[in-house]
């Protein structure tokens, strides 16, 4: 019964009198997510560096900007109203180089990885300002797809002992439930082509996030060692230091003891994105 009236209704909608149109929207541009656990914990590790060791050099890196491509396939209800299915990439990468002194001389890289691949679907509000030229809004959900790589490679002298390396690797996929709203300008350069300018404002967060990870590496006396798993998950939680609480992450099966507090972390997707791109359109309006 349900599946009958589904048919009726996109027959319905690809046969009704009134307009109709077909059209595919292609559109890319730049990306930026909000205040997250990974931001949270690179402002406190640079604080840390600068009390700690005044003289190293680099600092961590925020995972905050990345790019944002998608298309749509989209169809015009009426001459306000349209909906359209679309699939996106969202990435965010940073690479962080450095070297500090704890101790130990450390010459340390982190890399975060994010790819999310939002599949959603969207409703479209019109307003055409001149034959040329239409206003848009649109509202939509999706479920979001995230692919999160985390990679930290140290390497630490050990002075007359010699050198030592270490190379700790995350991976998850996992997926989550999100919203977007977009707003734009539609330019007609031809009955069928369109230039697009759009923003786009959305509230997406993964939470729960476990994964396989690899830890590998060779320390002086103790000689090569290596060990994986698929039990880690990643945590925020909050360090004591010197009186003030400083935010960390950690990648681990069990939550970090001798601490604050501590939570299961989250990747926080939520923010804007502003894009560029053409709409090019089938024409099906009855003659």
């Amino acid at each position: 019964m349900k599946k009958t009236l589904i048919v009726f209704i996109i027959v319905g909608l690809f046969s009704s009198p009134g307009f109709s149109q077909l059209s595919f929207r292609f559109y890319g541009g730049m990306t930026h997510v909000l205040s997250n656990d990974i931001g949270s914990a690179v402002e406190a590790n640079n604080d840390l560096l600068d009390l700690y060791d005044p003289g190293h050099t680099g600092y961590f890196e925020k995972l905050c900007c990345g790019i944002n491509f998608g298309g749509e396939l989209f169809y015009q209800i009426s001459k306000n109203i349209g909906v359209g299915i679309g699939l996106e990439l969202i990435r965010l990468k940073n690479e962080s180089n450095l070297s500090y002194d704890l101790g130990i001389p450390v010459v340390q890289t982190t890399t975060y990885g994010i790819n999310a691949f939002p599949l959603m679907i969207n409703f479209h509000y019109s307003l055409p300002i001149t034959p040329l030229l239409n206003a848009y809004a649109t509202v939509g959900a999706g479920y979001y797809l995230m692919n999160i790589d985390y990679r930290v490679d140290y390497l630490l002298d050990f002075g007359v002992f010699g050198e030592g390396d270490q190379v700790y690797t995350f991976q998850s996929n996992q997926g989550t439930l999100g919203l977007q709203t977009r707003w734009g300008i539609e330019v007609a350069v031809s009955k069928n082509i369109s230039f697009l300018i759009e923003g786009t404002g959305r509230f997406a967060k993964l939470s729960d996030i476990k994964g396989d990870w690899t830890n590998v590496g060779y320390f002086p006396g103790e000689g090569n060692f290596e060990e994986s798993g698929s039990n880690h998950y990643f945590w925020y939680y909050e360090e004591s230091i010197m009186g003030k609480n400083y935010p960390q992450v950690d990648f681990s099966e069990k939550a970090p003891s001798g601490v604050v507090s501590a939570r299961k972390g989250e990747i926080n997707l939520s923010g804007i994105s502003f894009t560029v791109g053409i709409k090019i359109g089938l024409d099906f309006k009855n003659k």
